[in-house]
């Protein structure tokens, strides 16, 4: 018996699985990140960097920029807008802190700082095994103008036997040649948790110039003598101190008055106003090489004794870090 509906009357049954993202206005499934081989390089790179980060930075600021890194790339690779903007508010956030954070004290830079001094403290261990005689702290011209730095002449010691040739022997070290170096910079003479500024070219390490020191003001002491007098082991060669304002170039230093008195050295930390680079104490190297630190609770007198050449005075030099 025939149907008595009529032709096209009839209706195709809906598929169950008809889609529903086909139907205007209706939401798109989210479809995730779409990785590609250049965000697994990305991923890797930057974790070495984050890693490299919190070895060598302060933990608080490591972790800061570590994180915008992190919400930057998520944003990269989801293509997110408002992990974009979290980026860009973080950056807001961590420069507006940055400057109340305490970012140069970490052991990483502590490390980096003992590193700097042994190498120079080689250096002129280097050259006076070449020349007899640690380098003067200063030399003069005939006037009695300072002329050069200490620092200058081991730089072939340095391995920066490129700036040795490029300065001048025969003109200031602020002269017209010499000038054109200033702009070089010597991270090996700056610890990294000293003051830092527009520039970097100060030095964190200086001698103590004064009679009965390793560094008289017009000539030369070499090895043998400080051991035939207070000993190699019991004798200071370099103290480092904290915004110097020296140049690395420029020939001067810091007075023996100045640093047992605590304006430049390791007793300024316990002064008022002063200030250590690293917590409580100051690394020093003595006339023998080894790198010690002296805490900045030493006393003027005891500082002396370990300054001075000829005082026969046993004074403790094994000090360790101040937690």
């Amino acid at each position: 018996m025939l149907s008595s509906k009529p032709r096209g009357s009839e209706q195709e049954p809906h598929s169950p699985m008809s889609h529903s993202h086909d139907t205007p206005g209706a939401a798109a499934p989210f479809a995730g990140p779409r990785f590609r081989l250049w965000h697994l390089f990305a991923l890797t790179a930057w974790a070495s960097i984050g890693a490299a980060m919190f070895h060598y930075w302060d933990g608080t600021l490591a972790a800061g920029v570590f994180s915008l890194g992190t919400l930057a790339l998520a944003a990269l690779v989801w293509r997110s807008s408002w992990l974009f903007a979290a980026s860009i508010a973080w950056v807001f956030l961590l420069f507006l802190f940055l400057p109340a954070l305490d970012v140069d004290r970490g052991p990483g830079r502590r490390a980096q700082c003992l590193n700097n001094l042994k190498n120079i403290t080689l250096a002129l261990q280097n050259y006076e095994s070449a020349h007899g005689a640690f380098p003067p702290a200063v030399t003069f011209d005939k006037h009695g103008k300072p002329m050069h730095s200490w620092r200058v002449y081991i730089l072939p010691q340095l391995d920066r036997n490129d700036l040795y040739k490029r300065y001048r022997f025969d003109e200031p070290w602020n002269g017209p040649n010499n000038s054109q170096l200033l702009s070089e910079h010597m991270g090996i003479f700056y610890c990294p948790s000293d003051v830092r500024g527009t520039d970097d070219f100060h030095t964190s390490y200086v001698a103590v110039v004064g009679d009965h020191t390793v560094w008289p003001e017009k000539k030369s002491i070499g090895y043998e003598t400080v051991r035939q007098l207070d000993g190699a082991e019991r004798t200071l060669l370099l103290i480092e101190t904290h915004n110097s304002g020296i140049h690395w170039m420029e020939p001067r230093d810091v007075t023996l008055a100045d640093c047992i008195n605590g304006t430049h050295g390791p007793r300024a930390g316990s002064l008022p106003g002063g200030n250590c680079n690293h917590p409580s104490c100051s690394v020093v190297s003595f006339v023998d090489g080894h790198i010690s630190v002296l805490p900045d609770t030493v006393t003027a007198t005891e500082l002396k004794e370990l300054l001075t050449i000829d005082d026969e005075a046993p004074t403790e030099t094994n000090f360790e870090w101040a937690p």
